[in-house]
Formats: C-alpha cells, sequence, structure tokens
C-alpha cells in the first residue's frame, strides 16, 4: 500500500528556488525532512564536477537527504535521492514516499531523479548520465504517472528490505516489531476474555513500544478518546449477522488529520499488534480499518462482518452432459 506524502515547504527553500531563477548561480541545493517540513539544510555556488557532488555527499552516511544540483545547462536540474540501506525503515519510506511530491514543486526544470543508497554513488558522472539520457529519448519513466512512479519507488525499499541477509524473514523486515509493555498485555489478557471490555491500544512513538492508552466498557466510550492521532482498539462485539453472538475485532484507526510520520509507523506496526493481541488470547473475525471516527460504530463493524453473497448461495452444482454408458461390446 503506497502513502502519498505531501509535505509543506519551509520559507527558506522557497526563497532560495525562487532566487536562483534570477541568480542562476547555484550549484546544489541540500534538502531535508525536518518536523514534517521539506527544509534547506544546505546549498553550494562553487565550482561543479566530481568536487561539487564530493562537497554535496558530506555528512553522516546514516542520514537521507535530497540533493537539488544543477546540470550542465542553467534550466536543467536533478534530484539527487540518497536514500541509504542503513537508515531506519520509516525514514526511508518516508523520503521515497515525498520524492515525486518534491519534484512536482520545483517545477518543470527538474528533468529527472537520481536514487542513490551509497555515498561514493553520488557523482557528477550520474548526473550527466541521466541528463544525456533525457536529452536523448523518453525513458519508461517519463511515461508512467506521479502515482506509479511512487509505487515503483516503495517497492523498490521493499524489495531492498526482502533481499536483507541480516533480517529473519520478509514479513518481519516490512513491519516495526516493536515490543509491548507489561501493563498492556495485562490488559489485552483481560480483554480477551471480556473482563475489560473493550481494550484500546496506542502505539508510543517516543519509546518505540506498544502501550495501553485506556479501557472502556463501551464502543462508544472507547471512540469518544480517539482524538485525531491513531489508534488499535481489539474490541469485543456482539454480531447482529450471527443471532448476537459475541466475536472479537481488531480496529486501525488512522485519522487523515495525523501526522504522515506517524501514520506509516502505525501502519507498518499494526501486525505486530495483531500478534500481541493474538498471543494475549484475542481470536479476531475481522481486522478493519477506518480513517472517520463517525465510521466506528456498530453499524460498520456490523456491515464488515455480514457474509459475503458467495458465502451465503447455495452452491450450484453442474449436472454431468449424458455419456455414452460403460463399455459396449461390438459384434
Amino acid at each position: 500500500m503506497a502513502h502519498t506524502m505531501e509535505l509543506a515547504v519551509d520559507s527558506a527553500l522557497e526563497k532560495k528556488w525562487a532566487d536562483e531563477k534570477e541568480e542562476k548561480n547555484i550549484r546544489w541545493l541540500k534538502v531535508e525532512i525536518k518536523e514534517e517540513k521539506l527544509s534547506l539544510t544546505g546549498s553550494s555556488k562553487e565550482g561543479g564536477g566530481e568536487a561539487a557532488m564530493k562537497e554535496l555527499a558530506g555528512g553522516c552516511a546514516d542520514d537521507p537527504f535530497y540533493g537539488i544540483v544543477r546540470g550542465t545547462d542553467d534550466n536543467e536540474w536533478v534530484v539527487v535521492a540518497f536514500i541509504p540501506d542503513t537508515a531506519k525503515v520509516k525514514s526511508r519510506m518516508q523520503y521515497a514516499s515525498t520524492l515525486n511530491h518534491l519534484k512536482k514543486v520545483l517545477g518543470a526544470s527538474v528533468i529527472g531523479d537520481v536514487r542513490c543508497s551509497e555515498k561514493d554513488e553520488i557523482t557528477w558522472s550520474t548526473v550527466e548520465e541521466l541528463v544525456s539520457k533525457k536529452k536523448g529519448k523518453t525513458s519508461n519513466e517519463d511515461a508512467m504517472t506521479d502515482k506509479e512512479k511512487e509505487m515503483a519507488s516503495l517497492n523498490a525499499e521493499v524489495a531492498k528490505e526482502m533481499q536483507s541477509a541480516d533480517k529473519h524473514s520478509a514479513i518481519e523486515n516490512c513491519a516495526l516489531k516493536f515490543p509491548i509493555a507489561d501493563e498492556a498485555k495485562a490488559a489485552l489478557e483481560k480483554g480477551s476474555k471480556n473482563e475489560d471490555g473493550h481494550t484500546v491500544v496506542v502505539l508510543d512513538t517516543e519509546n518505540e513500544k506498544i502501550t495501553l492508552c485506556s479501557k472502556h466498557d463501551s464502543l462508544q466510550s472507547a471512540v469518544d478518546s480517539l482524538g485525531d492521532g491513531s489508534r488499535f482498539i481489539c474490541l469485543n462485539h456482539k454480531n447482529e449477522n450471527d443471532d448476537n453472538k459475541e466475536c472479537q475485532v481488531f480496529v486501525y484507526y488512522a485519522s487523515d488529520s495525523c501526522p504522515f510520520k506517524k501514520r506509516l509507523q502505525y501502519a507498518s506496526s499494526k501486525s505486530t499488534a495483531v500478534e500481541h493481541a493474538s498471543n494475549a488470547g484475542y481470536s479476531f473475525a475481522k481486522t478493519l480499518e477506518f480513517t472517520e471516527k463517525s465510521e466506528v460504530c456498530a453499524k460498520e463493524i456490523n456491515e464488515a462482518l455480514k457474509p459475503s453473497a458467495e458465502e451465503d448461495e447455495p452452491k450450484r452444482i453442474k449436472p454431468k452432459a449424458p455419456g455414452r454408458g460403460g463399455m459396449r461390446m461390438l459384434i
């Protein structure tokens, strides 16, 4: 699942980019994601070629960044996206998913992008090669929509994770394996036996741990506590489609107003939260996702629990075509 990330641009970057259109004397700009904004963190007017690219690549090898580099002509710019394999998964996906938005903000003077995972890949020859290709013929990427480019970028990040030799499995690589706090574990164990009613489990992004937010004896009470963030809800629910028999439902609530970085963390740790709840005794009939609080209600949950039309409809057995009978002796 791809997430669209359209971050605000800080005023320093906007001013620098506007000034450059008149001055035309900047070799590169360095942009990083700071506090949910595309922020200008460096620039250079000096020189060109490999020396300029070496200067751009300076800094911590684990920190992703974007380099906006002037090509061979004044009005040709290339975005160098440095996303190292050693960076955290959430940071890598954040930079990968916002690349196309950055190019859109910069405008038509950006002719393409180069994606690097090693510092020694940030070279002038790489930029020149891209410029040459763009002048020669249209590449497959040029024919892709922004959504297709974003999907390809995110798929590349997932593919890197799946190929990583020091991870236990592909599934573990794509999920954030946060531990669960003792208090949350105890609440889940009681909730699975319907001793505490509805349990809301909150992901603590500071301590990278799944912790207990609150416990409620009604769904409405739990919904009222959600706020504008994201939550995991383990719910004991009476299924109207099955004579009000009790079943258990896992709800992932992600408000659209929640910051993208936090939504990404929740989405990446959802399978871990389900696993913790299952280990505590839950047996979920359904896993649901909602973005509006008004959707988290008995009516919507019952609708989601309805058997599909295929399950309700009796199977029709097609009669066999009349055969010629068994073996016959020819006289």
